[in-house]
């Protein structure tokens, strides 16, 4: 018998590869005449209108009654902005002017400490009230450099002598204050200011059972979180006094979280084989649902707090 060259062994190893690399391609060929058939086609439209049936406006119970309190003041707000624009107070379209002011976790728990999530979820909440102008203004770490707003546009409403010296003071405008590079008649600030994965009341609840051939395995968690909210005046940085009374126009909101987790195992033996089953799942509030509810709630207080003196109807929301 001959024997094999070294040329020989080396083909016997390159061949197996070529053929499987052919197989490859014609198994992504093939893959790809699947997906791209109109049977496919059709599945993965119906499976995204399927999906698309459960997207929901996101409202949530104070949201609601944000929309209610701006209805109730509608002639309140009309009456205001005619005297303001008969006074010379008000610019631009006439209405009052609301900002949202960097608002951050300062736990760093629930959302990074640079994010501007919760500035956003205000922002929602505010635009539920209808008679506020909300000034999209940019949040650090945004650059003023990345701003969608056109600052040099004549019809742009900003302190006289900002745009006249406008790169000699583009450094320094992100050091101002909020609703002065966006005029304003209002802002909003705040924060999360608690995290609390421990209580007076165990946070944490375990409790587990061990019978013959059963496990069961149930476990409960407790995180509590603050959040605090103020209304302030723009041109004096001071927060709002409520009207006829030394009360400041600010809110403190506390809520719970809540996890669940429960564990269920079924174990036998039978001859020289053993059997079991494993089955656990979890339930708890999501965090940052949770977080907007309280937000809308915060939001909803603050203005019903600010405009109690000046309500012309007695039925609430």
């Amino acid at each position: 018998m001959k024997k094999p060259t070294k040329t020989t062994r080396l083909a016997a190893v390159i061949l197996p590869l070529l053929l499987l690399s052919g197989c490859a391609a014609t198994d992504l060929q093939a893959t790809r005449k699947h997906y791209s058939s109109e049977a496919s086609r059709k599945k993965a439209q119906e499976a995204a209108d399927l999906r698309a049936q459960t997207i929901s406006d996101g409202e949530t119970f104070y949201g609601k009654k944000l929309a209610c309190l701006s209805d109730m003041h509608k002639d309140f707000f009309a009456a205001q902005t005619a005297a303001a624009i008969q006074a010379g107070e008000l610019q631009g379209n006439g209405r009052f002017r609301m900002a949202i002011s960097p608002i951050r976790d300062k736990t760093g728990k629930i959302f990074d400490i640079n994010s501007t999530v919760l500035s956003d979820m205000v922002m929602d909440a505010v635009t539920k009230f209808k008679h506020f102008d909300v000034l999209e203004t940019p949040m650090a770490p945004d650059g003023l450099t990345d701003s969608r707003n056109n600052f040099l546009d004549p019809r742009y409403t900003m302190p006289a002598g900002i745009v006249q010296n406008f790169s000699a003071t583009m450094t320094s405008l992100q050091h101002l204050p909020v609703g002065v590079i966006f005029p304003s008649n209002y802002y909003i600030s705040g924060a999360i200011i608690q995290y609390d994965e421990d209580s007076v009341i165990p946070p944490q609840r375990d409790i587990s059972a061990d019978i013959y051939q059963y496990q069961f395995k149930r476990r409960a968690e407790a995180l509590t979180t603050t959040i605090n909210l103020r209304l302030v005046d723009s041109w004096t940085g001071a927060v709002v006094r409520i009207a006829g009374s030394d009360e400041l126009a600010s809110v403190n909101l506390t809520n719970t979280f809540y996890k669940i987790q429960t564990q269920h195992n079924f174990f036998r033996l039978i001859g020289t084989k053993d059997y079991g089953i494993d089955y656990s799942v979890t339930v708890g509030d999501p965090k940052t649902a949770v977080v907007k509810e309280m937000v809308d709630k915060g939001v909803y207080q603050l203005l019903d707090k600010f405009l109690k003196p000046y309500q012309v109807r007695k039925e609430s929301c």
